[in-house]
């Protein structure tokens, strides 16, 4: 009578262990580099896609609307423009309506001018407008924004690693396109 063993040897089982260590380091930069890249992409869409939106009610309400950064974004819907360092589009957003189309104002007028806000990720990944003066954007009924000349954004990691960073392109016309990271927008 033959007996037969199944299963695995002892030596069997620890080769076999030692290369999934292998492959898991091997794979693990490759994979860090992947979910940076995809956050930073998607960050960069999702800004864009409120410049658009913006615009879009803007043009839609025929009334100005204002898209600003906004430290202080709450589950009701309400704050107040904050725009006390240059990159704190990272904490959060807030469109409102701005029926006086004044470029300088910080706060919705009344608390139903408030259209749309998001809250950020502080100390996370940074949205920086290429100058102070773009922490409010404001768009006219016609779609066209207050800039004399294109703006931009640049959003970067937390560590503002080059390879990864993007720019989000505003011309004065209002459209706004993402791009692989550049100073300008020409």
């Amino acid at each position: 009578m033959h007996r037969s063993w199944r299963g695995f040897t002892l030596i069997e089982l620890l080769t076999v262990i030692a290369l999934v260590a292998i492959l898991t380091t091997l794979a693990t930069p490759g994979m860090q580099a992947l979910l940076l890249r995809n956050r930073v992409a998607s960050l960069s869409n999702e800004f864009t896609s409120a410049l658009q939106q913006t615009r879009a009610l803007a043009i839609s309400k025929n009334s100005c609307v204002s898209l600003c950064a906004s430290t202080t974004v709450n589950q009701t819907n309400t704050g107040i423009c904050a725009n006390t360092a240059a990159d704190d589009f990272q904490k959060g957003w807030l469109i409102f309506q701005n029926p006086a189309c004044d470029a300088a104002q910080t706060a919705p007028s009344a608390a139903g001018d408030v259209l749309v806000s998001r809250t950020g990720e502080a100390n996370r990944y940074s949205i920086k407008p290429s100058v102070a003066a773009l922490s409010i954007v404001m768009f006219d009924p016609r779609g066209f924004a207050n800039l004399a000349a294109n703006g931009n954004f640049q959003i970067a990691t937390p560590n503002a690693d080059a390879d990864y960073r993007r720019t989000v392109c505003l011309d004065a016309a209002g459209r706004a396109t993402v791009r692989k990271f550049t100073a300008d927008c020409l």
